[in-house]
């Protein structure tokens, strides 16, 4: 079943960056703000649905400041690279995020470099090099 919904996640995020493809020539902080709203809402309808507790007022506002830095200010400048060097190497390049988390994870939280780390990261580099290949041209 975790393999079905990462298969559906990941067609659902290449439409949501289609259309922000398509959005990419409006004002990029509006956008944000309605995308922000829209993954805010349904997280809220979750929360009520599985009947989750509400956070106190303090992780409340640090999740608030988190998002604006780790999702509102990384969506407009995707929305503006869209805009200038198109959704194929935008997307290419925002590929080199998890490279970065590994090189971060090793670095601050000391994950060790076990031999099946090191063929994973050796498949992602793999799998990276060939989706990103044409994009790059």
């Amino acid at each position: 079943m975790g393999s079905f919904l990462a298969v559906v996640a990941t067609i659902f995020w290449g439409f949501e960056n289609n259309f922000t493809q398509v959005l990419s020539q409006r004002n990029p902080i509006q956008v944000t703000m309605i995308k922000g709203l829209g993954v805010g809402i349904g997280s809220l309808i979750l929360a009520v649905l599985f009947n989750e507790k509400l956070p106190n007022i303090k992780v409340i506002i640090l999740a608030l400041i988190l998002g604006f830095f780790a999702y509102g200010i990384s969506i407009v400048f995707y929305i503006l690279a869209q805009r200038y060097i198109g959704a194929a190497k935008t997307s290419a390049y925002y590929a080199v995020a998890p490279f970065l988390s590994v090189l971060l994870s090793v670095l601050f939280l000391h994950e060790k470099m076990t031999s099946l780390f090191i063929f994973s990261l050796i498949l992602m580099i793999i799998g990276s090099i060939l989706l990103t290949k044409d994009a790059l041209k």
